[in-house]
Parts: structure tokens; sequence; C-alpha cells
């Protein structure tokens, strides 16, 4: 068999050197052409192509040398200047404010200035916390994200940390414990963005700095929002947000009801059932039973595989949390009274309306065939009919994990970043 497939492989190793020199010399010519620095990326894309070329053929002089050359040129690189900003963009101080200093954000500067080729000096990072990744240090202890690191799944400080160590070393300028109260559009020219961004440290005077442009990575977590103007759930202010809660196992009462899905509803549900808690969950939709080819619309593997050991009928350190879906929680109550038959005075009412039930929905390469101890198949509301009014009691402050009231439902999948060029003055207040 190989003295069938050797001849065949030998060509291999001077297609892809013929191939990266050809990138190579086209590079060069747009060099010349336009006196301009290559693209990084461009760069990398070369240097993959040749290091391949070298894999295959680890005697060729010749890739030894184009790989020799594309490193000193890459060195260049970072000594040639920055091109000077545009004419009505000479003012700035930096040619892109980042507001954020959490994954997003600090994953915006790796980009811009490892991708991209933006100087380091010239990307600013605006933190309202204490440190870099201030959220996740935030985060219950024992909430998880689904990144891997040394260990496969950190806790939210060891991530904060993570993100401090890439900031360290990246040399970025991160201004911490300082607030973005105001963004003023003060371009002059229409296609020259430029913006003014007022300031406030939490100690010292408020200053403004000019940037190029402006990347929201702030996030939601640090920021619950539990009014009803903006849950869409009369009383949500008794209800706890799960940002607010620093260890699932230390908070009080053994019976609680969890409003809300997907990544934060669920990993509530989780460590709420671990620590020997009674758990209904009322979610709008039944996210553990999606299962499509987007990961951003269903339940991260890590998250899924941990429900999946609550839900199992093996499961002995607590007790099978309760599933509920589809429904729309539209009251929180506490019962000042024992007016209503076998409650007691203190306790939460949550009143929830059955939604349309819709196909689950199924991507390609799924399997149909679901154990019966699965989240998969765990109950919905016995009376399914839409509009029809569930009303669930419990001895402790509901837990609030909706999408709506904190980005945590979906950190695990988005990243989002902003980018700001209209003509208008922002407001930004929390």
């Amino acid at each position: 068999i190989l003295d069938d497939v050797l001849p065949r492989l030998l060509p291999a190793p001077h297609a892809a050197l013929v191939k990266g020199k050809a990138r190579l010399l086209q590079t060069l010519a747009k060099i010349q052409r336009t006196n301009s620095m290559p693209n990084k990326a461009g760069l990398d894309e070369i240097r993959e192509i040749l290091t391949l070329a070298l894999q295959m053929d680890p005697e060729n002089a010749e890739t030894k040398a184009l790989l020799t050359n594309l490193t000193k040129m890459k060195q260049l690189m970072q000594m040639y200047p920055q091109p000077p900003p545009p004419e009505g963009a000479e003012g700035a101080d930096a040619d892109v404010l980042i507001v954020g200093a959490g994954a997003s954000g600090v994953g915006m500067a790796m980009m811009l200035t490892r991708t991209f080729g933006v100087d380091p000096n010239r990307v600013m990072l605006v933190e309202k916390g204490n440190e870099v990744g201030d959220s996740f240090r935030k985060w219950p202890d024992e909430m998880r994200p689904a990144f891997s690191l040394h260990c496969e799944h950190p806790s939210g400080k060891e991530y904060a940390s993570y993100l401090a160590a890439i900031v360290e070393s990246s040399k970025f300028q991160v201004l911490k414990r300082t607030t973005v109260v105001a963004i003023e559009d003060i371009r002059q020219k229409s296609n020259v963005p430029l913006f003014e961004v007022k300031l406030e440290p939490r100690e010292g005077l408020a200053n403004v700095v000019r940037a190029r442009y402006i990347v929201w990575a702030a996030g939601e977590f640090q920021h619950p929002k539990k009014d009803e103007k903006d849950t869409g759930i009369a009383g949500s202010q008794h209800c706890t947000h799960n940002s607010e809660v620093r260890s699932w196992s230390e908070l009080p009462g053994d019976d609680y009801v969890v409003i809300g899905g997907f990544e934060s509803g669920v990993d509530a549900c989780v460590n709420l059932a671990r620590a020997g808690k009674k758990v209904r969950v009322l979610a709008s939709t039944p996210c553990w039973a999606v299962q499509t080819s987007d990961p951003s619309s269903e339940l991260a593997p890590y998250t899924a595989s941990r429900l999946r050991k609550v839900m199992d009928s093996q499961f002995k350190d607590g007790h099978k949390p309760v599933l509920m879906s589809p429904l729309k929680v539209v009251k929180v109550e506490k019962v000042q009274g024992e007016d209503e038959e076998d409650i007691v005075h203190g306790m939460f009412k949550v009143t929830a309306v059955h939604g349309k039930d819709l196909p689950v929905a199924r991507g390609p390469l799924r399997d149909d065939d679901y154990d019966a101890d699965s989240p998969e198949s765990a109950p919905t509301v016995e009376d399914d009919s839409e509009g029809k009014t569930l009303v669930v009691y419990t001895g402790n402050p509901p837990i609030l994990a909706t999408e709506d009231s904190s980005g945590a439902s979906v950190l695990p999948h988005f990243i989002y970043s902003i980018l700001l060029t209209r003509t208008t003055t922002t407001t930004l207040r929390q």
C-alpha cells in the first residue's frame, strides 16, 4: 500500500511550497505598490502553508529560508511606526476605547492588536470594577464557564485571573474603577469617526478622552435588573438575581423556584439540587430539550451533562428537579397572611401562564431516542392548555435567571461588541 501511495505524496510538499511562495510574492508586490504594511493575518496564513510544507519535507532548505525571512519580516513590522490618524481625528487619545475588561473586552483588545496589528498603546480599556474580569469574580462559587484552561472548568475567580494575566502580558492599558457616563460624537467629517468620552473614576476628578472608535463590551451580569419594567414580571423585586448569590449551598431553606432556563437557570437548578434542595424550573423554552446545529440556541455540553446527572433516577445526593415549560412568569407575590389554604405567612407565590407548545428544535446528527430519565423527557405543565394559569409556592425568594435580566444566560456562547459610529450623544448610566 505504501509503495502505491508514496509516489502521490511526493508532490504535496512542493505544491505547498509553491503556494506559500506565490502568496508571499503577492504580499511583497502589494507592499511595494501601496507603501503600506501587510495584514498580520495574511502573513500568518503564509506561515501556516510553509510550515506544512516543512513538516512534509523537513530537509527542504528553501522552505526553511522562507520561514526564517518571514519571521524577520514580522519582527520588522512591529518596529514599523503606526500610520498617522486620518485628517479630522488627529486629537484622538486612543484609536479604540473598549468599555469593559471582561472576556469580551480583553478578547476584542487581543484581536485588534494581534490579528489586525493595532498598536496596543492606542487601545484603551475602561473597567468599572476593581479588577479585570470583575463580573467573573462575582459568580457563585459553584458556577463554571464552559472554557478550558489548566483545569477543565475553572471557577469564575480562576477565569478572571486568567484574563488579568492576558492583560498584563499584552501590556494593555486598563482604567479600573472607572465608569463611562457619556459619549458624544464630535466628528468633523462624516467618514472619520471621533468620539468624546466622559469618564468618572471612583477616586479623583472626572475627565474626558477622545477615541476614534468605541466598543461596548460591558456585559450585563454585574447589573441585575429586577424592576418590573425590565423583567416584565410584576413583583420581580422579591426575587434573588443569580448574580447576587455567592454560593448555592449556603442559601437558607430547602425549596426553590428558578425563573428562567438556559445556562444561568440550569446552572442554578443543578447546583441547588446538588446542595440537597428541591428545585422547580419555570422556563419559557424547554432549553433542556433543544438540540440544534447552532450552539448558541442550546445548552453547552458541560451544562447539559450536569443536568442529566441530577435528573437521573440514580441521583442520590438530593431531590430530582422538576422542569416545566413553556411558561411565562407574570407575577411574584409575597404572601402577607394565611388567607389561602395551606399557605404559610412569608411564602412567595409565583404565577405563570402556559405558552404555545412549539415543536422542539432538532438539528442534524441527533438521536430522537431518549432515555426516560433524561432531561429531554422531563415533565411539562400538567394542564398544557395555552393561556392556562399555573401557581406555585415557595418558602424562599425565587431565583431570577432570565435572559432579559442577565447577559450571563448566553455568556458561554456569545461575545457582544457593538461598534458605535452613528451621529449621536449617548448617556450610559448603569
